[in-house]
């Protein structure tokens, strides 16, 4: 995957840093799949993809982005500081054309439990849990450099639910042309601030 560059608070220049090592960087552990807090919930994920009709958009995005998905790929991209209030942020390094894949947003996929914890780094997981709820993907204590793409309600990204033939994925897709230097965004929906309220650098 080669190397993705850091920008430091203050920093001069930015750490050229292999991926495998941004997580030791940054206070997180770097992984290039997506994982499960148990078997049982692999097993429950798998099994729902393989009796539940998989809807047409997921297959074709599943089929488009195939490589990407199977080898861990993303765009060319790097890690900024940006302030105390949003922390880094994640920036084009090169010029990318409408529906180029950005990367797929990685983490461990569990039971949600929104009593215990307010975690900023949860993404909807496509499956439900015996109880109808919906699993997430964990970013904070493992996941990729996706986790830090801030929030805009006039996003360049979108976050669309691919299915490779066995497991549901969240990929990042460019929803217009992104220049080089440029900062990548999507939507967090209504349902991440009905309990934070938008920040005003968000609006």
């Amino acid at each position: 995957m080669g190397i993705l560059p850091i920008w430091l608070p203050d920093a001069e220049a930015p750490l050229q840093c292999p991926y495998k090592e941004v997580g030791q960087q940054l206070g997180f552990k770097f992984i290039t799949q997506l994982e499960f807090d148990s078997y049982k919930i692999f097993e429950k994920v798998v099994k729902e993809a393989r009796t539940q009709p998989v809807a047409l958009s997921a297959s074709e995005w599943g089929k488009k982005y195939r490589w990407e998905l199977k080898q861990g790929e993303s765009a060319s991209s790097e890690i900024r500081w940006i302030d105390r209030n949003i922390g880094f942020g994640l920036f084009a390094r090169t010029a990318l054309p409408k529906e180029a894949f950005i990367g797929e947003y990685l983490g461990v996929v569990r039971h949600n439990d929104r009593a215990k914890e307010k975690n900023d780094y949860l993404f909807t997981y496509p499956v439900t849990d015996s109880h109808e709820r919906p699993f997430v993907i964990d970013g904070r204590p493992k996941g990729n450099h996706c986790r830090f793409i801030n929030h805009s309600s006039a996003p360049n990204l979108t976050a669309q639910i691919a299915f490779d033939g066995r497991l549901y994925r969240i990929i990042l897709i460019a929803c217009r042309d992104i220049e080089a230097g440029e900062q990548f965004f999507f939507d967090y929906g209504a349902a991440y601030w009905k309990e934070r309220g938008v920040p005003e650098p968000f609006g």
